[in-house]
């Protein structure tokens, strides 16, 4: 299988020139769209990249995931570790005629 160190992306990328033309281009599109990608569906991805099932679930396999939910999994894994989720949080009391102003980030690649 594959090292847990290689990202998707980067297998991609690795593995291109051994891909048929068609799973080629299928993972340049994945690549230029991974962020909007992580909920697309096998039909619409077919559609989009006119390119058949068969040869997405091959090339799911390909790069080293285990078919097309695989590969979906991976995207997501990838999108969150390039951009992880935050929530800016805004926090303000008043007391008197003071008033205390604070903001906290929270995030998913970190804990606080």
């Amino acid at each position: 299988m594959t090292k847990k160190t290689e990202g998707l992306l980067y297998r991609i990328r690795e593995r291109r020139d051994y891909l048929t033309p068609k799973q080629q281009k299928l993972g340049d599109f994945i690549i230029r769209n991974y962020r909007s990608l992580a909920y697309v569906t096998i039909a619409e991805l077919s559609r989009i990249t006119e390119t058949g099932h068969g040869t997405i679930v091959r090339f799911a396999e390909n790069v080293g995931c285990r078919g097309f939910s695989g590969l979906l999994d991976e995207l997501r894994n990838e999108k969150d570790m390039l951009y992880p989720k935050t929530l800016d949080v805004f926090h303000s009391r008043s007391a008197g005629n003071q008033i205390s102003v604070r903001w906290t980030r929270y995030s998913n690649s970190n804990s606080q």
